[in-house]
């Protein structure tokens, strides 16, 4: 495939999943994943794709928390919060909710399966 054929092909898969946060943001975590997955197997780490998952549910958790604390009210001012604002989950809007467990849960599976596999 040429370059230029490559370089339409991965921005219009780019465009595609701008258009849905929650599978972006897997995606994202499942290459985070992986790198340090392979990274940490490949120096004979036990349990790196775990370790992975940690890293990847770290940085949802912290991501979607700093713009719990950086909310941004309906006129368009920026009003930072304290540090227990969003402390919770639970207390995110739903789209927040999804961005965070949809990345964390799949993770947590991709973990459990290369640990299975690694079992065997």
């Amino acid at each position: 495939m040429p370059h230029h054929e490559i370089s339409m092909w991965s921005t219009s898969v780019v465009t595609e999943l701008a258009r849905y946060p929650a599978l972006s943001h897997v995606v994202i975590a499942l290459m985070m994943q992986a790198a340090i997955g392979v990274t940490l197997t490949r120096f004979k780490v036990e349990r790196a794709w775990w370790y992975g998952a940690a890293v990847v549910i770290g940085f949802y958790y912290s991501r979607k928390k700093f713009e719990m604390e950086l909310h941004v009210d309906p006129s368009g001012h920026h009003k930072a919060q304290t540090w227990n604002v969003g402390l919770l989950p639970t207390s995110w809007p739903s789209d927040y909710q999804l961005q965070f467990y949809a990345p964390a849960l799949m993770a947590i599976l991709m973990a459990v399966l290369v640990h299975r596999r690694d079992r065997r």
